[in-house]
């Protein structure tokens, strides 16, 4: 959504009013989102497109909770031969539906998501199930928080083919966030697979 974008796509401390933050770290989900909403919709490269819709409630003495859906649209793509014979068209499609609870101790919030993941790529598809789950302290005086998120602990359950093997992108995440009283300023620091330790990718560009 367009705010954990601006945080720079990853952000696991950073309390707000926008429901969507819950999917970033469901401890992010308090009670002052009650009966609130937030729908995002960004036109991406070619006639790729991301719609997410997120809405949470404080449910009696259940307490907070949110859902969430998330679809990714890649548009018609063409089908071609191996020689580039053109075949046809088809269409690809990612999608996440997420159903969050939290809930606050003192200054300890721990929160759990439960997510259905499912993708389709003209006539394959593949489906799992995972979990997130996420704790955040924040500080009784100061504008001070600190976040951690587990995040995608499951297992795909079909995959495109029979031989394929694919995984889930398990990734430990930590972050603390200040904002200072007397300025519109917060700072924040965000790490993120803290799981893995080399990170580093191929760039062809690189000799």
């Amino acid at each position: 959504n367009a705010e954990l974008a601006a945080w720079g796509g990853q952000n696991v401390s950073v309390k707000s009013k926008d429901p969507a933050m819950f999917l970033a770290n469901p401890a992010l989900l308090h009670d002052e989102m009650h009966k609130v909403a937030s729908l995002s919709y960004m036109p991406y490269l070619e006639n790729v497109k991301m719609y997410s819709l997120v809405a949470a409630a404080e449910v009696g003495k259940i307490g907070p909770i949110a859902l969430g859906f998330k679809y990714l649209n890649y548009g018609t793509l063409d089908e071609r031969a191996e020689d580039a014979t053109f075949l046809g068209t088809f269409r690809s499609n990612d999608y996440a539906i997420t159903l969050g609870k939290s809930y606050t101790i003192g200054t300890i919030t721990l929160g759990a998501n439960a997510k259905f993941l499912g993708s389709e790529l003209a006539s394959y598809r593949a489906h799992a199930w995972a979990i997130d789950a996420g704790a955040l302290f924040t500080h009784p005086e100061h504008p001070f928080t600190f976040g951690i998120a587990v995040k995608n602990l499951g297992r795909v359950y079909k995959s495109y083919t029979n031989t394929s093997t694919d995984s889930l992108p398990f990734n430990v995440q930590m972050g603390v966030s200040y904002k200072f009283e007397h300025a519109p300023v917060r700072l924040y620091l965000t790490t993120h697979t803290l799981n893995r330790w080399d990170i580093a990718y191929n760039d062809p560009d690189f000799s």
